[in-house]
């Protein structure tokens, strides 16, 4: 098996993951980014902040996406029951950019893809569009040869315990994040308390609903932290008798499913009060 050399390994080739390959890149040290899913990928998240141009410019971003005829924006509008709400972000407190982009995150993603490319760090896609857990593992088993200076992982399923130690066998320095994986043995975690974020968002899904009505949420079944999420979104629910919890459904961790299983429930529950979404879909929505 052929076997590759490289001082960082960056697992995900989204607006983070290019960002932080361009700058480790021109720092001088050797960097690949392997990524699951092909570009351009449909993908939420179209709405950038000013702070966002920083990371772009520090990247060497700014001319490729300046080229691609984005559309400007200058600040937000909120409209809530009536009540509008302007900002600028021209109005500040430290100095900063005034303006940013409103994108297309399937161009813009590989926007951002391309040009890492172009300035020296290869984008490998190894996996498939699909969550399965015995492909992540193999890909990762494939990154233990390349011998990487280091590996993050994302700490979805319990089944990534054994091969998160093998990489730790290897010698080889790894991150997981976002939720611990039980008997694995990484040099470092660091994540959220999903618990907490579901709590949270079943406290702002009463607080919109009135405190009844039909809820849903949607999400990857059987992910650990996606369960943690539900089990803190249902305990928040349940102190409303007037909230009926109707299910939660799986989305096989693909936007274009979570949309199919939006539109099922609702044919389904057509006087739905809220769909909450802990990974894909949207979170805290209110249903007219």
């Amino acid at each position: 098996m052929k076997t590759e050399q490289v001082d960082v390994l960056v697992i995900g080739a989204g607006p983070a993951g290019t960002v932080a390959a361009s700058i480790v890149n021109k720092a001088g040290y050797k960097v690949k980014i392997v990524e699951k899913m092909k570009f351009p990928r449909f993908v939420i998240g179209e709405s950038l902040l000013p702070r966002c141009m920083e990371a772009l410019e520090e990247a060497g971003f700014l001319d490729a996406v300046k080229a691609k005829g984005f559309q400007d924006k200058s600040g937000a509008k909120f409209v809530k029951n009536g009540v509008v709400c302007d900002y600028s972000f021209s109005d500040q407190f430290t100095k900063g950019w005034t303006w940013t982009w409103q994108v297309p995150r399937a161009e813009f993603d590989k926007t951002l893809a391309d040009t890492v490319e172009q300035m020296g760090v290869p984008v490998s896609v190894l996996g498939n569009d699909e969550w399965d857990v015995q492909k992540i593992v193999e890909i990762i088993e494939q990154v233990i040869n390349q011998k990487p200076s280091g590996i993050l992982i994302n700490g979805t399923d319990p089944g990534l315990a054994t091969v998160i130690n093998k990489v730790a066998d290897a010698g080889i320095p790894v991150v997981v994040y976002d939720s611990e994986i039980p008997g694995s043995h990484p040099n470092c975690f660091v994540g959220s308390d999903w618990y907490s974020m579901g709590y949270k968002q079943g406290e702002k899904v009463v607080k919109l609903t009135g405190g009844k009505g039909k809820v849903a949420c949607i999400g990857l079944l059987g992910q650990k932290n996606q369960e943690d999420g539900f089990r803190g979104l249902q305990d928040a629910l349940k102190k409303f008798p007037d909230i009926e919890f109707v299910g939660k459904y799986n989305d096989a961790a693909n936007l274009e499913n979570a949309a199919k299983v939006t539109s099922d429930i609702i044919s389904a529950n057509p006087d739905i009060a809220a769909i909450c979404g802990l990974m894909l879909a949207s979170c805290d929505h209110e249903m007219a």
